[in-house]
């Protein structure tokens, strides 16, 4: 059973493992779509080879569509969506990473989004990663996932 469905993340891996925030396009399946009854985890792989360094929970806290150009704090009132604090601060600093990224990256994050909040179960310090990283989506045991440096393929 492959509980742990995990996600080639690039150059926001560092902004998702931060700030427990994935952004994804409106018109691109939810995480939650993406994943199959026996993901009980997501994680996200970052560049060159794929690291995975934290684990999350598949029930989310919440996800929000947002324009990241726009008020973020507005667009939350208007929709009448409730999350915390801390939560309306990480939406803000993870949108403010997006707009550090190399300008090239930048361009598919102007558009609205899909801002998946995600609930930090572990933090991963061995560091696996697959044999070969490619596939966009790839799945794991909470074993491999929790006791490999290399993960198969």
């Amino acid at each position: 059973m492959s509980e742990v469905l995990t996600f080639a993340a690039g150059t926001t891996a560092h902004l998702i493992n931060k700030y427990h925030i994935h952004a994804t396009p409106v018109d691109w399946p939810t995480l939650n779509q993406k994943a199959d009854a026996d993901t009980r985890f997501f994680a996200f792989r970052g560049p060159n080879g794929g690291h995975v360094n934290k684990l999350f929970k598949r029930a989310l806290v919440a996800v929000v569509q947002l324009d990241p150009t726009e008020h973020i704090q507005e667009q939350l009132d208007q929709q009448q969506v409730n999350i915390s604090e801390k939560w309306c601060d990480a939406l803000q600093d993870f949108i403010q990473g997006l707009q550090e990224l190399p300008v090239d990256k930048q361009r598919q994050y102007r558009a609205v989004q899909n801002f998946h909040l995600m609930e930090l179960v572990e933090e991963l310090p061995h560091l696996p990663k697959p044999e070969k990283n490619g596939e966009a989506l790839m799945r794991y045991t909470l074993e491999q996932i929790r006791t490999l440096e290399i993960l198969p393929q």
